[in-house]
């Protein structure tokens, strides 16, 4: 199996989550970029099961899961790479943006693998993927709502 990197793009209304023991979270308006690894079992497919949970529903396994299954969030796009090497946190580090204290970095030394933008931020994830000697593959999921 193909192992990578991946970020995750929302775009979302102002809300309040309970993300797990991280308790609740204020989320601004705009969008969301979480960054995450596909180096483990199953590789990339990590972000088909990301894709398709809030159609099959089911249980919150990880922070990002709360944002892809609170109605005020929508997956726009996904952004992936295969690679061999960890560049899960240098990637979320080279992220701009507001981080969200605590989202997506329980298993390593980050503040945060989610960043708040009040713009659409494809376009400088597709450039820091590039910059990183990667050759990121752009999927869209569907069209942005006015949210």
């Amino acid at each position: 199996m193909r192992k990578g990197i991946y970020c995750l793009i929302f775009r979302n209304r102002a809300c309040r989550i309970a993300i797990g023991a991280l308790g609740e979270r204020e989320f601004e308006p705009g969008w969301h970029c979480y960054t995450g690894s596909a180096r483990g079992p199953g590789g990339l497919l990590r972000v088909a099961r990301h894709t398709g949970l809030k159609k099959r529903g089911g249980p919150r396994h990880w922070h990002v899961d709360h944002l892809l299954l609170n109605p005020a969030f929508t997956l726009v796009r996904t952004v992936c790479a295969v690679t061999g090497e960890d560049q899960e946190c240098t990637l979320a580090g080279m992220l701009p943006g507001t981080r969200v204290p605590g989202v997506g970095s329980s298993d390593c030394h980050c503040g945060s693998h989610l960043i708040h933008s009040p713009a659409d931020p494809t376009d400088d994830v597709q450039a820091i993927f590039r910059e990183l000697g990667l050759s990121p593959v752009i999927t869209t999921i569907k069209s942005t709502k006015n949210q």
